[in-house]
């Protein structure tokens, strides 16, 4: 199977992924042989994702972090900074 690859990042088990229809961060389970994503969340449920992101209700709806304005990166680190200067242009340092 070929490396599924999310918003520039390659996804692999045991990565953490903000699915916008439940408003939770499940953890990658695997892939099925049609290269979809099985992403577990809190409550166990699972959830398949397309290798883009996409679901069956929604043309995008996985990211590596709950999505701002800007498709987050995978890196958390560069996503806390990203955070701090949102804060800093709306003035909520």
């Amino acid at each position: 199977m070929a490396q599924i690859v999310l918003d520039g990042a390659v996804v692999v088990v045991g990565d953490r992924l903000f699915d916008i229809t439940s408003g939770h961060t499940g953890v990658v389970q695997g892939f099925t042989p049609q290269e979809e994503i099985i992403l577990k969340l809190p409550n166990n449920a699972i959830r398949y994702f397309n290798s883009d992101g996409s679901n069956r209700c929604i043309n995008k709806a996985l990211y590596w972090h709950n999505p701002i304005v800007i498709v987050p990166p995978k890196s958390g680190a560069i996503f806390s900074k990203l955070q701090k200067i949102a804060a800093i242009l709306l003035g909520a340092d």
